[in-house]
């Protein structure tokens, strides 16, 4: 494929095309609205010149009693039997009192070769804004960089006529491109057996999900064999995909061809969240006894860390407030109330103090979290993580004694 092949200047019948075709919009300057077809004065949307009805401003406001719009044109053209897509920019240049002036400037043109490789030749550029193009830059072969793919341009308007490659045709390629940018699409179509029997069999409006549909083709098949039109596509395939997690058949038509596709979809996803809601429920319990089997592996540490605040001990109001002296006792105060304090390791807290209040008769109340750089109860908890009718109580406690005995420590 030779890239500097040259290819012929737009046409006289390409430039008037665009004219034609490009929005035909007002403009401000001062205290009045102008025509960008013929500069004349605007009022209620018609030009009082030109005739020119339902124009509107979008705010377009006139610099130097000038204002310029830049549009992308897309032509198709064949070059040695490369399918190749040219991009212009067309800037619409509009006076106050005057007629518009338009400027071509091709910017990018892709080449498409049989097997699906594209290769991009363009001037140099910034930002994706038409005005960062390098209009006085060389025509070269470029590549994206990072991801950033700056060369596959979807244009505001295309040339009517769109001659394609063989293979294109024989892909099921006819006129339109179906929403999705012709760059794309005729890789597609040149690339990917799935894109081109969507094509061929009438179903263009799904090579949108191309990417999420490729691992489905079988089941894209039995929906075809049994006539059923899929209308919203997306929710189809999570319909499949939440078979497969299931274990459903998916090559069962009733699982992938259901009458009402949106209840199907909610009732599987109602079991898809009662199945993970289990597999969370299972982690938890294997975690938690990987923990219980580890309880006298971790007490030295914990003893370590925090053996010095061991003998802290708070009574006052009938409530008595201890450190929680073991890794064992965190376990403990986990089975009693059923919170998270041993599942979740607070045995591992630097700047925490945990604790225990009880009543009088040693029974547990709730489990005191205090932290050590700020001097304030994080948290204090009873059954099921409630508080309980003394919680104000051992708060008040603990935020009174506890400095005075961190005091004495020397922390």
């Amino acid at each position: 494929m030779e890239l500097s092949a040259s290819l012929p200047p737009i046409s006289e019948a390409q430039m008037k095309y665009a004219v034609k075709n490009l929005p035909k919009f007002s403009y401000k300057f001062g205290r009045k609205e102008y025509c960008s077809e013929c500069g004349g004065i605007v009022d209620n949307g018609v030009c009082t010149k030109c005739g020119e009805k339902k124009l509107s401003d979008y705010g377009t406001r006139a610099k130097n009693r000038m204002v310029q719009k830049g549009y992308y044109y897309g032509i198709l053209t064949v070059k040695d039997d490369v399918q190749v897509i040219r991009h212009f920019i067309v800037t619409k240049t509009a006076v106050v009192g005057e007629g518009s002036t338009y400027s071509f400037d091709e910017v990018v043109q892709n080449w498409i070769e049989r097997t699906g490789k594209i290769t991009h030749v363009a001037r140099k550029r910034g930002c994706n804004i038409y005005k960062e193009w390098a209009l006085d830059s060389e025509m070269n072969v470029r590549h994206s960089y990072g991801g950033y793919d700056c060369y596959t341009i979807f244009d505001y308007l295309y040339y009517p006529k769109r001659p394609v490659t063989f293979e294109l045709k024989r892909a099921g390629f006819k006129w339109s491109f179906h929403d999705i940018e012709p760059s794309h699409l005729f890789v597609l179509l040149l690339s990917s057996t799935l894109a081109e029997t969507l094509f061929k069999t009438g179903r263009e409006k799904y090579l949108i999900h191309h990417g999420r549909l490729s691992d489905k083709s079988a089941e894209l098949a039995i929906c075809h064999r049994h006539k059923y039109s899929i209308n919203d596509v997306s929710l189809w395939i999570d319909v499949v995909e939440m078979c497969r997690r299931l274990g459903e058949d998916t090559h069962n038509p009733k699982n992938i061809c259901p009458d009402n596709l949106a209840g199907f979809h909610d009732s599987l996803q109602r079991r898809i969240d009662a199945k993970t809601a289990r597999e969370e429920r299972l982690r938890r319990k294997s975690d938690l006894a990987n923990l219980i089997s580890r309880i006298d592996s971790l007490e030295e540490a914990y003893k370590n860390e925090k053996g010095k605040y061991f003998s802290i001990s708070i009574t006052g109001n009938g409530i008595n407030v201890s450190v929680l002296d073991s890794v064992r006792a965190f376990y403990d105060e986990y089975m009693e109330f059923g919170h998270c304090v041993f599942s979740h390791e607070y045995y591992k807290e630097e700047d925490s103090l945990i604790l225990s209040a009880r009543d009088e008769a040693g029974h547990r109340i709730e489990t005191v979290e205090y932290d050590l750089v700020s001097n304030k109860v994080l948290q204090s908890r009873g059954l099921h993580n409630c508080s309980t009718d003394r919680h104000e109580e051992i708060v008040s406690l603990v935020e009174r004694e506890l400095p005075k005995c961190l005091k004495r420590l020397g922390s």
